[in-house]
């Protein structure tokens, strides 16, 4: 699973900078059973930690997706002896059916390479280096404690920008396009199969696995999620809104598809995440672009742009290599 990850990264990897050296990237898990992962750099090597309890809980909650027929009734159907699973089963033994547990799977690294994606931004995007200059400690060890050094503000730009850039990542890896880099934005021509299916089934996977994630780390967030004061990660109601918008934004700027038939794919995994969701915990979240939610949403991500044309000049300095997003779009 990490070195799947690893595999998709080196090419970045190989052309990082890091000190006026090549960048080195380690990839590993820790025994903290916390929903989390973390980036750390240090002098020579960066690191990239993923807590072995978010991967067993994005275990636990797949089994349990594929243990019912009805989500994602397109990858086969299970056992006639399999039980539905809830949250209170037991997920260790593998689900009956061959089709659907290699499915899961699929699912289940889909997930963890979205959070080793943002956690990489975080390093190569040059967050955890500025991070250390403003304040003098690293990226994690600041994180736990408050700062004066570092604002509310500045931190939830900084996992804005890691958000959009997993989201980019995870729309290329799993596309795997052949990508136009003269061009800016890169144009991307789509094929139109690989080995995960074809574009639609690919952006489907893509959405759920994405606003899953968001759903979990919504869970278990104790402050409220739709509130952004006082805290360093933006609210999840905004992260479900602008990371799920970032896939028909991509798509639409980067392929033939447009915004309509990216949205329409998007959002087709959008909802089966939903229903997913509320079978297996008897409670609905809302769909990102509920209207209640998008005011708000939008009014965070005007003051996000803002602050990250303050912080893109000494960003754009300590950044490992590629381009950062543009200041002025």
């Amino acid at each position: 699973m990490l070195a799947v990850a690893k595999a998709m990264l080196a090419p970045l990897v190989e052309k990082g900078v890091k000190n006026g050296k090549p960048m080195e990237l380690e990839i590993g898990i820790i025994a903290n059973t916390d929903f989390n992962a973390f980036a750390y750099t240090g002098y020579e090597v960066d690191l990239i930690a993923i807590n072995i309890g978010a991967i067993n809980r994005i275990i636990h909650f797949y089994r349990c997706i594929f243990s019912h027929n009805e989500n994602w009734p397109e990858y086969g159907e299970n056992h006639t002896d399999q039980v539905p699973l809830f949250v209170q089963s037991d997920t260790t033994s593998p689900l009956l059916s061959l089709q659907r547990e290699q499915s899961s799977h699929t699912f289940i690294q889909t997930s963890v390479l979205y959070m080793i994606f943002h956690e990489f931004a975080h390093i190569y995007n040059g967050h955890a280096d500025w991070v250390y200059r403003v304040s003098g400690h690293p990226l994690q060890e600041i994180f736990e404690r408050q700062s004066e050094e570092v604002s509310f503000e500045d931190w939830q730009t900084l996992e804005w920008d890691a958000d959009q850039f997993a989201v980019y990542q995870l729309l290329v890896q799993t596309l795997t396009p052949e990508v136009d880099f003269s061009t800016r934005p890169t144009k991307w021509r789509l094929l139109n199969n690989n080995a995960l299916g074809d574009t639609k089934s690919i952006v489907k996977l893509v959405s759920s696995v994405v606003l899953t994630c968001h759903f979990i780390m919504a869970a278990l967030d104790n402050n409220p999620i739709n509130n952004a004061n006082g805290r360093r990660h933006p609210p999840e109601y905004a992260r479900q809104y602008y990371a799920f918008g970032a896939i028909p934004l991509n798509l639409d700027a980067r392929t033939e598809l447009g915004w309509d038939t990216g949205n329409e794919l998007a959002n087709a995994g959008a909802i089966e995440a939903i229903k997913a969701w509320a079978r297996i915990f008897q409670v609905s979240p809302v769909h990102p672009f509920y209207e209640d939610n998008i005011d708000f949403s939008a009014d965070l991500i005007s003051i996000y742009i803002k602050r990250w044309r303050k912080l893109y000049p000494a960003l754009n300095k300590l950044k490992r290599g590629g381009e950062l997003a543009s200041p002025q779009n």
